[in-house]
Formats: C-alpha cells, structure tokens, sequence
C-alpha cells in the first residue's frame, strides 16, 4: 500500500456555534492494485449528545456513503471525532470540489460546512508511482546502502591506523626499557 498527498487545494469553510470541522487534504492510496482516494474530516468542539450526521458531497448536494469513528472526549471536555470516505481515483477525477457538512443532529438546520477546491493541476498529476519510478526508489535505497558501507570502511581504516600507531608506540617504548 502506498500513500500520497497533494498539498495544493484550496480550503475554505464555515462554521457554526459549537462545532468545527476540518477538511484534510486527499490522500492518494494504491491496494491491491486499485487507486483510491481518501478523504478525511474531523469534527471538533461540540458536546457528546449533540453531534448526528456527518457527510460527504462532491459539490452537487448528494450524501456520500462515509464512516464515522467513535467519539473522543479531549481534555477540556469537549468531544472531537473523525470521518473518513474512499472513492476510485477514477471516479475523484471529475470533482471540483469535496465537502464535509456536520449538524448537531438529524433535524437541524445549522450546518458545518468545509470543502476543498480541487485545483486543475490536481488531476492532471498522475497519483500514484509508476513502475520506473519504484526503480529510481530502489536506486537510491542502493546508493543509500552504498554509503553506509563506505562509512562503515572508512571507520575500519582509522581503527587499523589506530592500532598500528598503538603497537608502534607499545614496540618503541619496550625498546627503549629494554636498552636501559
């Protein structure tokens, strides 16, 4: 599985009294084989009855299929959680924007609002590593290990000059004893 992020998207949002959501950034993931997009969203700041939906829209109004984690209480007592949603990359291709839209609960009107503009770069940029470029990884994981062996001969030479200087110094200091 691998994972990567494209930090250059535009976050904007609104909030309403007692809560705060936050809209990360997409990562971009490959398992099995498939390319996938994830989204995240974590709820901040509201009480620990009060919070009921959270979702996900690509812009037109539509609830997306998320999960929700437990809650979690912080120290100041306050409530945060977190939502996360997985689409084929293919299909994050024709978005524009994502949303993340919390409610206090099923009935309310008061909505927390967060999105991301997804900027033309964005899709235009390839998600995930080709093959060539896993073999430039594995090239500098060699030339990595390359250097760790240099150092590692570079410290046996010292230590040999080291013990000769020693047994050179041991040698000349039994000779003189000795002469005396």
């Amino acid at each position: 599985m691998h994972l990567y992020n494209k930090p250059f998207l535009r976050i904007t949002g609104h909030h309403s009294l007692g809560l705060f959501s936050t809209l990360i950034p997409p990562l971009y993931l490959e398992l099995n084989g498939e390319r996938k997009t994830l989204f995240i969203c974590l709820v901040n700041d509201f009480s620990e009855n009060s919070l009921g939906v959270i979702w996900f829209s690509n812009g037109n109004g539509t609830m997306l299929d998320s999960y929700t984690y437990s809650i979690f209480k912080e120290e100041d007592g306050s409530f945060s959680t977190v939502a996360q949603m997985s689409i084929p990359s293919k299909e994050f291709e024709s978005w524009n924007i994502v949303i993340c839209s919390v409610a206090q609960n099923q009935n309310s009107r008061i909505w927390n609002t967060t999105s991301l503009q997804i900027s033309e770069e964005q899709h235009m940029d390839d998600l995930c590593l080709h093959e060539n470029q896993r073999v430039v990884e594995e090239q500098m994981l060699s030339t990595e290990i390359l250097h760790n062996r240099t150092q590692e001969l570079h410290l046996l030479a010292i230590r040999t000059l080291l013990f000769k200087f020693l047994m050179f110094n041991v040698l000349m200091t039994c000779c003189i004893l000795y002469k005396r």
